[in-house]
């Protein structure tokens, strides 16, 4: 027996030959879905989190939970909307997917409030960027986390020169 993918291409028009190439389930299509599925898991284990280590009157955290909220929004929007993964040579079209992650993961981070890190979510960006973009996205990814975390190194932590006058 042949398989159906392969016997509904038989015999067909240019046209409807170009559209059951669209049908078949590939590795990269099903790697998509898991990414998009993964933004979403991971925004709402996010909120649920800063809702629970994240003292109730914290001012901080409205903002976490909105950056959140967008997160978890855009998220759904897109796997809703997105029908085809960007090709890898449309450097352009990943902004809406790696960059906005990069983008609300560097602002969660800069608004935590506590002493947990969200520097791991990086290592997942750089993950989806290396297995579903091409080397220039990878590459792109790896220098902006580089660059946020020596930024965020050399600015918001305490000099070594300055004298700590607190309890020990």
């Amino acid at each position: 027996q042949q398989a159906p993918a392969l016997h509904c291409l038989r015999n067909t028009p240019m046209s409807s030959l170009i559209s059951s190439f669209d049908a078949i389930e590939t590795p990269f299509k099903r790697l998509w879905r898991g990414y998009l599925a993964a933004r979403v898991i991971v925004a709402g284990v996010l909120a649920i989190g800063a809702l629970l280590i994240a003292t109730p009157l914290s001012r901080l955290l409205l903002p976490q939970l909105s950056i959140l909220g967008i997160y978890a929004s855009v998220a759904v929007l897109y796997v809703m909307l997105s029908k085809q993964p960007p090709s890898k040579g449309r450097v352009h079209a990943w902004l809406p997917t790696i960059g906005l992650d990069l983008l609300l993961i560097s602002l969660l981070e800069v608004l935590r409030t506590g002493s947990y890190t969200l520097t791991p979510l990086f290592g997942l960006t750089v993950l989806f960027a290396s297995t579903l973009g091409g080397w220039l996205i990878t590459l792109t990814t790896c220098a902006y986390i580089t660059f946020f975390l020596l930024g965020q190194a050399l600015s918001w932590v305490p000099s070594v020169l300055e004298p700590d006058f607190g309890p020990n």
